[in-house]
C-alpha cells in the first residue's frame, strides 16, 4: 500500500512538473504575442497616419490642378477678349513691345551668361593665385629656417672658438717664442765676465795713472762688438 501510494506520487510529481513547463511556455507565448500586437498596433497606426497624409495630398492637388485649368482657361478668355477689343494698330504696337522685351530678355540673358563666364574665370584666377602663394610662403619660410639654421650654427661655433681662444693663444704664444741663439747666450756671458773683470781691473788700477781710451778694433760678430763694447765703457769709466 505505501509503494502503491510512494508510485502515485512520484506520478503526480511528473504530471505537475509537466503542466508547469507548459504553463511557462505559454506564458512566454503570451508576452511574445502582446509584443507583436503592440508591434503592428504601432505600423498600423503610422501606416495610417501615411495613408491619410497621402490622400491629403492628392486633393491637394487635384484642388490646384482645377484652379490652375481654371486660371488658365479665364487668361485665355481674357486673351482672346484682349485681342479681339484692341485695334490693329494697337495690336501691332503690343507686338513690337513684345519684340523689344523679348529682346531685352535676350540680351539681359547673354549678359548674364558671359557675367557667369567672368566669375568662373575668377575664381580660377584666384584659386591659382592661391596656390602659387602657397607655394612661393613655403620657399619663403624653407629659406628663413635655413638661414635660421646657419646663424645658430654660426653662433655655436663661435661660442666654441671664443671658450678654446686662451688655451689656443697660450699655446701659440708658446710655440712662437724664439730661442736664444748661441751668439746672443755668448755674448751676454761674456759681456758680465767682462764687467766683472773690468771692475776688478779698475779697483787694481785705481792708484796707476789713467791713460788715453782707443776705440776697440770692430770684430766680426755682432754679439762681440756689444760685449767688447760694453766692457770697454765700463773699463774707461774706471780709468776716467
Amino acid at each position: 500500500m505505501y509503494k502503491l501510494s510512494e508510485e502515485e506520487n512520484g506520478r503526480l510529481r511528473a504530471q505537475f512538473k509537466c503542466q508547469e513547463d507548459d504553463r511557462e511556455y505559454l506564458i512566454r507565448q503570451v508576452v511574445n504575442l502582446k509584443k507583436d500586437n503592440k508591434r503592428l498596433t504601432a505600423e498600423l497606426a503610422s501606416m495610417a497616419s501615411a495613408a491619410q497624409a497621402a490622400n491629403q495630398e492628392r486633393e491637394d492637388l487635384i484642388a490646384a490642378q482645377t484652379v490652375a485649368s481654371a486660371d488658365q482657361t479665364t487668361s485665355q478668355d481674357l486673351a482672346a477678349h484682349a485681342g479681339a477689343s484692341l485695334s490693329p494698330a494697337d495690336k501691332d504696337l503690343l507686338q513690337v513691345r513684345t519684340q523689344r522685351y523679348e529682346g531685352i530678355i535676350d540680351s539681359l540673358k547673354r549678359l548674364v551668361e558671359a557675367e557667369r563666364r567672368r566669375t568662373k574665370q575668377a575664381r580660377a584666377a584666384h584659386t591659382a593665385e592661391l596656390t602659387s602663394r602657397t607655394e612661393l610662403q613655403g620657399i619663403l619660410r624653407q629659406c628663413v629656417e635655413d638661414v635660421r639654421m646657419r646663424h645658430q650654427a654660426v653662433r655655436e661655433s663661435g661660442g666654441r672658438s671664443s671658450a678654446w681662444a686662451p688655451a689656443g693663444e697660450a699655446a701659440a704664444g708658446a710655440s712662437h717664442q724664439v730661442p736664444a741663439s748661441p751668439r746672443s747666450t755668448y755674448s751676454n756671458a761674456s759681456s758680465r765676465s767682462s764687467g766683472s773683470g773690468a771692475g776688478a781691473a779698475g779697483g787694481r788700477l785705481g792708484g796707476m795713472r789713467p791713460r788715453p781710451f782707443s776705440a776697440a778694433p770692430a770684430t766680426r760678430h755682432s754679439g762681440r762688438s756689444s760685449s767688447w763694447s760694453a766692457s770697454e765703457g765700463r773699463a774707461g769709466g774706471f780709468r776716467g
